[in-house]
């Protein structure tokens, strides 16, 4: 009874923290404040995969890791909420999707060591004794200051593998897109899981490199045969293939690495200059030796076998480009969560007639490219970086179903493939 009462009463503080704070939440990922670094989020570790779990499975569990540069101990919190295929906040309550509380601190903090820059490290797993999942869908992760306000969201995924999903590579059917973009084919095979009326309830997302911001949404399908569900091919669905990412290593701070020019040791600080960079859409571009995590980051360092010394450097980027008229120039990857945030926005050096901008980074290796911002607001991937058909890219498919029993959009199934060939179905 008193356990019954204690979750009601979280339930009610909860909805009335989450209405005061609404405006602040975003239901992407996220970070709101400048001092919260090297945030990272995926399977228990494994910081290159995806934030999927599979609701059925026994031992999966997710990890979300993150810098404090003020390098104190705050009493951070966590909240879980459930979101429909088009990431708005679905209609259920927290205990119509949650086990436990709905609501929890963060217990697990490491102050760093050995380090010029201090800085706390915090771990929040999910699930875990205190927070169980009871239902597949899109989720947002939020992590909360001392006044409840959001300091970090994240989005992932939990799924039913009811369905197989097959996904292969196509060549688009456009040919003016052949030598630049990846078609993608989806195929559901439905023959463990009726979908009801499928034609209206089952749609699909389609991602490349884990990210959302150009993820095709609301794929339907286009035939039904048998027990397949087919789905509309290229060119409703290619994606530009861009080339291999571009990338430097800072795992070591005494001698310097792939795409590090130098490394300087100031009185407070490691400054890191990277090697100058050019243009590179002029040519079919393929490097299979660089360290490709398609726009990944890892955090690890070399120097020391102790992690939490790890070091943030102030890191520069330079690129070795003529002025662009009207438009601007950012440095992007999973390390910026793929958006054009002021602090990525370069500036030109009329003297070196090149682009400069900087960032403060942990220790690790890192995957980023160049884009192009029109004034227009209008984004060229290409123009910096040029894009070619043969290309090492990875694609999921998220298959959704907004089942007409329980209100809410099912996960019931993931595929997976890559563009070099290969495919599987996520366990």
């Amino acid at each position: 009874m008193q356990l019954k009462f204690t979750v009601i009463l979280s339930l009610i503080l909860f909805n009335t923290i989450l209405f005061g704070q609404w405006d602040e939440i975003k239901l992407e990922n996220e970070i709101y404040v400048d001092y919260i670094k090297s945030v990272q989020f995926g399977p228990k570790n494994n910081q290159l995969s995806a934030p999927i779990l599979n609701l059925n499975g026994s031992n999966g569990r997710l990890e979300l890791t993150f810098d404090d540069l003020d390098g104190d101990f705050y009493d951070y919190k966590y909240q879980i909420i459930h979101c429909d295929k088009d990431w708005n906040k679905s209609n259920l309550q927290m205990l119509e999707y949650l086990d436990g509380y709905t609501e929890e601190y963060i217990r697990t903090g490491e102050v760093s060591s050995l380090s010029l820059q201090n800085y706390t490290t915090y771990t929040v797993s999910i699930p875990n004794r205190r927070t169980r999942l009871k239902i597949s869908g899109n989720y947002v992760l939020v992590i909360l200051d001392e006044e409840d306000l959001p300091i970090i969201t994240r989005r992932f995924i939990v799924f039913e593998p009811l369905v197989i999903v097959n996904t292969s590579n196509e060549k688009p059917t456009d040919n003016a897109l052949n030598n630049t973009h990846q078609g993608i084919s989806v195929e559901i095979n439905q023959k463990n899981f009726k979908p009801f009326n499928p034609m209206q309830n089952v749609s699909v997302t389609l991602m490349q490199n884990l990210r959302w911001d150009n993820a095709v949404y609301d794929l339907k399908p286009i035939a039904s045969i048998g027990d397949r569900l087919r789905f509309p091919e290229s060119p409703n669905i290619a994606f530009l293939a861009g080339k291999e990412f571009r990338s430097f290593d800072i795992r070591s701070l005494i001698t310097t690495s792939r795409g590090v020019h130098s490394i300087i040791l100031e009185k407070n600080s490691f400054e890191i200059i990277l090697e100058l960079q050019k243009s590179r859409n002029y040519r079919d571009y393929i490097d299979q030796d660089e360290p490709d995590f398609n726009g990944g980051f890892y955090i690890d360092n070399t120097d020391s076998q102790v992690a939490k010394s790890g070091e943030y450097c102030n890191v520069t980027f330079a690129l070795e480009k003529h002025f662009i008229e009207d438009a601007s120039v950012y440095f992007i990857g999973q390390f910026t969560d793929w958006k054009l945030r002021p602090e990525n926005k370069m500036e030109y050096s009329p003297a070196h007639k090149s682009y400069v901008g900087n960032a403060l980074l942990k220790q690790g290796i890192y995957n980023y490219q160049y884009v192009v911002v029109e004034d227009s607001g209008n984004l060229d991937f290409e123009a910096l970086e040029g894009s070619f058909y043969k290309t090492e890219n990875d694609y999921d498919a998220i298959v959704y179903y907004s089942d007409p029993d329980l209100f809410y959009d099912r996960i019931i199934g993931i595929g997976h493939t890559n563009s070099l060939g290969g495919t599987y179905q996520p366990k």
